[in-house]
């Protein structure tokens, strides 16, 4: 598992390889942070992601409710059916744009509380 992120004039770009997982928590944090600090939009790369766990997702809600939104690209049908059961697609910026995957629960897919 890799986790980097950069600050770029534009946005704080974070790319993880591997897990989102809660070995990713620190590198989310420390973004977010700079996300803040610098007034910059969060953009998560989880192209090369295959799967994640709670402590990975968490530290990507708080980074949600901290800022907003964020810009997560790279969804795979594991994530996109992952995120849209929880609410996170309901605070992506890519929602709003051009995402391949959001959007596309079905009645049958949505969930009863």
């Amino acid at each position: 598992m890799t986790a980097i992120y950069s600050v770029s004039p534009e946005s704080v770009n974070v790319t993880i390889s591997g897990r989102l997982a809660y070995s990713t928590w620190r590198v989310l944090r420390d973004a977010r942070i700079a996300a803040l600090d610098h007034r910059l939009p969060l953009h998560l790369d989880i192209s090369a992601c295959h799967g994640g766990d709670m402590g990975g997702l968490g530290a990507l809600m708080i980074a949600q409710h901290q800022l907003g939104k964020i810009f997560i690209e790279g969804c795979d049908e594991y994530f996109s059916t992952w995120f849209n059961n929880i609410g996170v697609c309901n605070r992506c910026c890519a929602r709003d744009s051009a995402c391949s995957t959001c959007g596309k629960r079905t009645d049958k897919d949505k969930l009863v509380a």
